[in-house]
């Protein structure tokens, strides 16, 4: 149905909408495919950024690190907001984890202190094993006073921590 497609920029954002229904339904290699013939079509310089952040998502859910890193490169944009900058550096350190490029992971996380990047840190330092340092980037995530009655999501962080000192074997 593209012949249906308003043309320009209207059509663009159309068919990255119609992106986004083909990923809830976990048409990932369609979606992706559509994105990309969005980003070849050359979008506003605008939407570049984001259109690259979705296309990397999609290639990281479908499994495909360097996908992501290669759709990542080839959108980069001047234009980009400050929220799709930091995005992009997430998306980045995902795939480079996801690659075992630990130290380039961390390093593109370097300056980020949000709760998204100190959890990405974590688990890249996690599926690397690098035990000791994992612990302590989990522990980084606990509140700085111990209340009285730990979340559910406290306590997975509290024995996340615990179980990377045993294995780092200093518990």
């Amino acid at each position: 149905f593209g012949y249906m497609m308003p043309a320009g920029a209207e059509g663009a954002v159309a068919a990255l909408n119609f992106a986004d229904s083909l990923i809830r339904v976990d048409l990932l290699d369609k979606a992706a495919a559509l994105i990309e013939t969005q980003i070849e079509r050359g979008l506003p310089a605008a939407r570049l950024a984001g259109a690259g952040n979705k296309l990397a998502a999609v290639y990281l859910l479908n499994g495909q690190p360097q996908k992501a890193l290669e759709a990542l490169g080839k959108t980069e944009s001047s234009d980009a907001s400050e929220k799709e900058t930091e995005e992009r550096r997430l998306l980045r350190a995902r795939a480079q984890s996801q690659l075992g490029q630990t130290d380039a992971a961390i390093a593109a996380l370097s300056g980020l202190k949000t709760p998204a990047a100190a959890r990405l840190r974590a688990d890249a330092l996690w599926r690397a094993q690098k035990w000791a340092d994992a612990a302590r980037a989990v522990e980084a995530m606990l509140p700085a006073s111990a209340p009285t009655v730990l979340s559910q999501e406290e306590a997975e962080l509290v024995l996340n921590a615990a179980v990377a000192w045993k294995l780092a074997g200093e518990a």
